[in-house]
Order: C-alpha cells, then sequence, then structure tokens
C-alpha cells in the first residue's frame, strides 16, 4: 500500500473462495479508493491461452482501459481461444 497501487488483482486456487478474498482484502485495505479484482490462479499459471482471455478480460474491467479493451466480445473470445471460463 505504501506504493499507492490504483488496482489490487488476487489470485484464488478456486472462485469459490472469491467471496472470501474480496472480504478479506476489503478489511486488510479498509478505505482503499482503488479496484480490487479476484481472479483465477490460472490467470497467471494457466496456459497461455487461458492467460490471454484474462488479459482481456482485466482490460475490460480496468477503468483506465476500458476504452481500449472494453470493445472486446469476451465470450467470442473465449469461444475463439478454446477457454472455458464459466
Amino acid at each position: 500500500m505504501e506504493q499507492n497501487p490504483s488496482i489490487i488483482i488476487k489470485a484464488v486456487k478456486s472462485m469459490d473462495d472469491e467471496e472470501a478474498a474480496l472480504e478479506e482484502l476489503n478489511q486488510r485495505f479498509e478505505g482503499y479508493p482503488g479496484q480490487i479484482y479476484i481472479v483465477s490462479s490460472e490467470a497467471a499459471d494457466g496456459t497461455d491461452k487461458v492467460r490471454a482471455y484474462y488479459t482481456l478480460w482485466l482490460g475490460s474491467q480496468i477503468l483506465e482501459y476500458s476504452g481500449v479493451f472494453g470493445q472486446e466480445d469476451l465470450d467470442k473470445a473465449a469461444t475463439e481461444l478454446g477457454v472455458d471460463v464459466g
């Protein structure tokens, strides 16, 4: 937090843990003015295609990048990449 990030991204092994991870970060960084995202650990550890999908997804979510990435059809990207993000 000393570096004043505008975005925090936490990877979890199971998206079933998403809510608990978000709650933990909200408590840990109470009053944090930036954006917090919880993603599957596959966003960092997955195949090239899975990581590419998560790059597009995060780009569409981050306000500063939404003008560039916000027009992506993520369902189509997942299909074309053969990625199951359900």
